[in-house]
């Protein structure tokens, strides 16, 4: 039996086995075993007259540590909002210096959107289609900002026009079925998705991210829920999540095999599968009763 978490990831949660696809942090559900600071006996005999006792004195050494490590986390944070910072300067030096370039634009939109800066990322993007209005990309990232906030609705007329100018874009037509996924048009969606696997099947796909070297941080889980995009198996997953919602069970099971083989480690597939066979095994319960 595959024992399951539950972490968040494109807008929804999903279940996770444990130890597949985990992070070591995520892995380990006790706090690490940290030894104290060697002492002297004089520094012992202080504390347990002044706290009351070795417990104490070892809380307090605990809550010390503590302190430390979020120090050192709050730390790490800083850091990488002033490198984050330092890009965005960095891009608003090309924008000054290149105004018509709209990869200057665009770089300028991706560091906004590392930091959460939804409208700003946004302007940024605007800027550079108003130097191109066939930009396809660019079309494409404002459609995923509009998704990431949860308008799901105006996502769809920006992945309608990249299609427009891209029909071979697989991940446009992905990220549209997933826009009528989350508003539940699962006739749309389930169009969408299927052409979107046709044509990562096929090869054909136009597949291009301009996302910049220095903010493509395949480290960091959450900044990758925001610019990776739907694999094969993911789309399959969501196949399943439509076919489960109609009550057409086996079709689910068929979807959730296929993620699993085109993804062995797929966490959700194992557990859509499971629900599946749950419903099943009740759907014969129920029939047995009956008779």
């Amino acid at each position: 039996m595959i024992g399951l978490s539950i972490r968040n990831t494109r807008g929804g949660f999903k279940a996770c086995p444990m130890g597949i696809k985990l992070s070591d942090a995520r892995r380990n559900s006790c706090s690490p075993q940290l030894p104290l600071p060697a002492v002297g006996e004089g520094f012992f005999r202080t504390n347990l007259m002044r706290m009351g006792g070795f417990k104490t004195c070892a809380f307090s050494v605990t809550i010390g540590v503590i302190v430390l490590l979020l120090c050192q986390a709050t730390f790490a944070q800083e850091r990488e909002g002033v490198a984050l910072g330092q890009v965005v300067a960095k891009y608003q030096k090309a924008v000054a210096e290149h105004p018509t370039s709209v990869e200057a634009y665009m770089n300028l939109g991706f560091a906004y959107l590392a930091l959460d800066a939804m409208e700003q990322a946004t302007e940024a993007l605007q800027n550079a289609l108003r130097l191109d209005t066939t930009a396809a990309e660019v079309h494409y990232w404002l459609g995923r900002i509009d998704y990431l906030q949860g308008n799901f609705a105006a996502s769809i007329p920006a992945f309608e026009t990249v299609i427009h100018l891209l029909s071979d874009w697989s991940d446009a037509h992905a990220e549209l079925g997933l826009s009528y996924f989350r508003l539940h048009k699962y006739d749309e969606a389930e169009a969408a998705f299927t052409e979107a696997s046709s044509l990562m099947a096929s090869s054909k796909s136009h597949r291009r991210r301009f996302v910049p070297p220095p903010l493509f941080d395949k480290e960091n889980q959450e900044w990758m829920d925001k610019v990776a995009p739907l694999s094969q198996a993911d789309i399959a997953y969501y196949l399943s999540l439509i076919s489960f919602e109609r009550g057409l069970f086996d079709k689910t099971a068929e979807y959730c095999h296929q993620a699993i083989r085109l993804d062995p480690q797929f966490a959700d597939a194992y557990f859509q599968l499971g629900l599946v066979h749950a419903q099943s095994k009740a759907r014969e319960a129920a029939e047995g009763a009956f008779r």
